[in-house]
């Protein structure tokens, strides 16, 4: 039978792991999300079962906002977060960098660089937002697949420099090997009232339910690295196992694979081995296999 969860990769910056972050919700059930993040309006977000399920509210984007404190505030970053719908409304799905948090903290304002899904399985926005003031459109993603309620879904959005802002950002889905782009967009912005300083992450929504957030990354731009390339994968060995089965080493075959690579199961970071730039060992657990899957 299949391997008992889903697997994914993540190259990490090995020069800049401070500023690196990873957040996968695996804690109890709660009204609150714990794990050091600021919720602007209580209530907007829940944990259950392991994911963040937005909640219905009346409060608008500005006031459901999540986000780092401020001691983590970076300049050039990029954060993603993994995405799922319960039906074939989409919503209002947000990302978010440079937060801004002293505007944050304010009712109904903030200032950040932001990327949403527009209520359309097929499209997404990048925007600047300044105090209650969004600048719609510096760039609209048209995605090449539609959205649905089967697949895992990511958004990613980078932001670098400051004069003038550079930004990047991605729409993918998840596959039995890693992620498949479906619309990607780049767009400079050198505006009077561009983002030009440090700021945090985050994500949010609007007034509806209907999806759940997963596996928020954040990863440091800024320590004097060279960016890592995007890793690939071609084989597992071995590719399947029995339910139940003891604990052991899975070879990872692919490319682009760095020292600091890292294999992670169901979102999970698992000891892994850097064997060469085509190959990665990790040590997979008997709880691990508890469960069968993909």
């Amino acid at each position: 039978m299949l391997l008992g969860a889903v697997l994914s990769l993540f190259c990490m910056s090995v020069s800049a792991q401070t500023g690196n972050y990873f957040d996968n919700f695996q804690r109890p059930d709660a009204a609150d999300l714990g794990g050091g993040w600021i919720e602007k309006q209580p209530g907007a977000f829940s944990l259950a079962g392991g994911v963040v399920l937005k909640n219905q509210v009346t409060s608008d984007y500005l006031n459901n906002v999540v986000y780092r404190p401020a001691a983590e505030s970076l300049l050039d970053t990029e954060a993603s977060i993994e995405m799922r719908f319960q039906g074939a409304s989409i919503g209002y799905p947000l990302l978010f960098v440079r937060v801004q948090t002293a505007s944050a903290a304010q009712l109904g304002s903030l200032d950040a660089y932001v990327m949403y899904m527009d209520n359309s399985p097929t499209r997404a926005v990048l925007g600047r937002q300044r105090g209650s003031a969004f600048v719609f459109g510096l760039q609209q993603l048209y995605l090449d697949q539609p959205l649905n309620s089967t697949d895992t879904f990511r958004m990613r959005l980078r932001a670098t420099g400051s004069n003038p802002v550079v930004l990047r950002a991605w729409v993918e889905r998840q596959t039995g090997s890693g992620w498949e782009i479906l619309a990607e967009t780049s767009v400079t912005d050198n505006a009077g009232n561009r983002v030009a300083t440090a700021g945090s992450v985050g994500f949010g929504g609007y007034i509806e339910s209907g999806y759940s957030f997963d596996n928020f990354t954040r990863v440091d731009l800024s320590g004097g690295g060279t960016t890592n390339p995007v890793p690939t994968t071609t084989g597992l060995a071995p590719s399947s196992t029995e339910e139940g089965a003891a604990g052991f080493s899975l070879t990872v075959q692919g490319s682009n694979f760095v020292p600091g690579s890292v294999v992670r199961w169901n979102g999970a970071d698992r000891p892994t081995t850097y064997v060469s730039a085509n190959e990665l060992q990790a040590a997979i657990t008997a709880t691990d296999l508890s469960v069968a899957g993909t």
